[in-house]
């Protein structure tokens, strides 16, 4: 029974290391598509106090949700529409409820350190402790940074600290 055992064990630490390492690449895969949708969205504006601005948003919410199979509906209100989606699973025994809010906090362009808060920008504190702006497209590779020097939970301030500043001033 012991020699089962060993040889399951043997046997199984190289499949659990392949499946592992398809799973990163299969979630890198994913996550780097995903890039472009995150800064597509980022660029919308969605100031509370311009209603105009709520519409491209839920256009933009809408597309996204039926994309990703799902029924959307706008319920009409006073100000603003709301959008509902929906998927339904047969037989499924419990429901999940997420609750997103797209119309962002008023803004006041003068007190932000970007040149526009609707474009997303990431930014990394240099050797001054300042925020710089570095370029979009190295997201991937600042994530990547991030994970392979993460230490569970928290992040160890290494070269591109772990923080992304996209809409804070």
């Amino acid at each position: 029974m012991k020699r089962f055992f060993l040889v399951l064990i043997l046997f199984s630490t190289p499949f659990t290391t392949i499946c592992s390492q398809n799973l990163d690449e299969l979630s890198l895969k994913y996550a780097k598509a995903s890039f472009t949708e995150l800064y597509e969205f980022f660029s919308l504006p969605n100031d509370a106090y311009n209603p105009e601005d709520i519409e491209p948003n839920v256009k933009w919410c809408e597309n996204a949700f039926q994309k990703r199979g799902f029924k959307t509906q706008r319920l009409k209100t006073e100000t603003v529409p709301l959008l509902l989606a929906t998927r339904d699973y047969p037989n499924a025994k419990k429901t999940v409820l997420i609750y997103l809010q797209i119309d962002g906090q008023p803004v006041d362009t003068s007190k932000w350190h970007q040149p526009n808060p609707y474009i997303p920008v990431l930014k990394e504190k240099n050797e001054k402790g300042d925020w710089e702006i570095i370029d979009w497209n190295n997201i991937f590779f600042f994530i990547i940074n991030c994970i392979s020097n993460s230490n569970s939970i928290s992040w160890n301030k290494t070269k591109f600290p772990c923080f992304f500043n996209f809409s804070s001033p």
